[in-house]
């Protein structure tokens, strides 16, 4: 096999794997989903754990000795080892962030006062976006250059200047003050995208994307930069607004529907898809917002667990349950239609 032919192929290898490994833990999710919900408390959180924990898992699964007899067991062990390095890698920046990480604490140092600098250094953390943060941890702890963190972050060096000037002006700011709290999206970038998107207007969508913009469907699939105009969000955005054409017809709805809501004070879209009739919420977007455009996007349409506990608390039917998109066999794909424009 040519060179120029084997990340193709590897591709392939995993995501058949993928597909089925996440076909086979479908019964195992809702005790997956319930252990990390206790862990982590919010919603988000919690399907940011799930997630990391498959993932890991399946990096670990083929390599493991002895081999993995019990699934639920694993998984939820897996989730415990995830979140007990999420905090400690929390407990890591804080510390670094307030200080040189070879500080060593003096002899006979207080260990209830070491712990308050530590929670003071995550809660400062916590106000930043996640674009500040990586640019104020990059550069204040691993003293890396503006180019270098631009080229890491797949953006602009004026950008990099502005999350540094923004991440360093809101650890400034007195606790509590409206300022530090971690920045949600605006309603009006939000109200922008629900205009393009009625409008079917893509181009308009892509141009709302930062250069370095990703897009995402949570467990499923990862789209990241707009140069190409069938690759990246332009595909995802695409996707967003048309549906899936080449999927076989009972999998489209008869008609869907966006709006933005007001969850747990953070802005977001969700998508109504009405079906024999009956209207549902099926998909969630959450965005996250950099200099006016749009830096992030994740579309929770393959997680049924948040998906039903966001529509419980805002009070409307769920209509849900695949973890990934249908293929015709683990791997594979429908015939793709070609339409221009994305």
């Amino acid at each position: 096999m040519a060179e120029s032919e084997t990340p193709d192929a590897l591709r392939d290898d995993l995501r058949t794997a993928w597909h089925r490994y996440i076909d086979m833990l479908v019964p195992l999710r809702p005790t997956l989903y319930g252990y990390c919900r206790r862990l982590a408390g919010n919603v988000w959180d919690t399907e940011d754990l799930v997630q990391d924990t498959l993932l890991r898992a399946f990096g670990h699964w083929g390599v493991t000795y002895p081999a993995i007899r019990d699934p639920r067991a694993y998984l939820l062990r897996t989730a415990t080892n995830v979140w007990i390095d999420t905090l400690r890698r929390r407990d890591t920046e804080a510390r670094a962030l307030m200080g040189s990480p070879d500080d060593a604490p003096a002899s006979g140092a207080n260990p209830e006062t070491s712990s308050h600098v530590r929670d003071a250094g995550s809660r400062l953390l916590q106000r930043l976006s996640p674009q500040e943060r990586a640019a104020v941890v990059l550069k204040e702890v691993f003293d890396m250059t503006l180019d270098e963190i631009a080229e890491l972050l797949a953006t602009t060096t004026g950008a990099v200047k502005a999350a540094l000037h923004r991440g360093r002006d809101r650890l400034g700011e007195p606790e509590g003050a409206a300022a530090s709290r971690r920045p949600v999206p605006t309603p009006q970038l939000l109200d922008r995208f629900i205009e393009l998107y009625t409008a079917k207007d893509v181009a308009g969508l892509v141009g709302l994307m930062l250069d370095g913009g990703s897009g995402e469907n949570v467990g499923n699939s990862f789209h990241i930069g707009r140069g190409h105009p069938s690759e990246g969000t332009p595909q995802f955005l695409y996707k967003v607004v048309h549906g899936h054409e080449e999927w076989p017809p009972q999998t489209r709805p008869d008609s869907v529907r966006i709006e933005r809501v007001d969850f747990e004070g953070e802005p977001i879209v969700v998508l109504f898809a009405t079906r024999w009739g009956s209207e549902a919420l099926e998909v969630i977007f959450r965005f996250e917002e950099q200099d006016g455009r749009i830096a992030r996007i994740r579309a929770y349409g393959f997680c049924p667990e948040t998906i039903r506990a966001v529509g419980e608390a805002l009070g409307v039917p769920v209509l849900t349950g695949l973890y990934r998109a249908p293929t015709p066999a683990p791997g594979a794909s429908w015939p793709d239609p070609g339409r221009s424009g994305r």
